[in-house]
């Protein structure tokens, strides 16, 4: 994860992380899920956000 990160960041790509309660309500993931959290957001660039905040950002931007 942190390779694809810094190479996207290099050629000016983004992304987005999606999760369904699934996959982050798995006990045995969550130590996983938690500290690639933490490494994504450390970084300047990056907006922790909800889909209703992004969806008023659009509204906002572009409607």
């Amino acid at each position: 994860m942190q390779i694809k990160m810094e190479l996207m960041d290099k050629v000016g790509m983004r992304g987005i992380v999606c999760l369904h309660t699934f996959h982050s309500g798995q006990p045995n993931k969550f130590k996983h899920l938690k500290r690639a959290f933490a490494f994504i957001a450390s970084h300047d660039n990056v907006w922790l956000t909800t889909g209703d905040d992004v969806n008023d950002w659009y509204h906002q931007n572009y409607m």
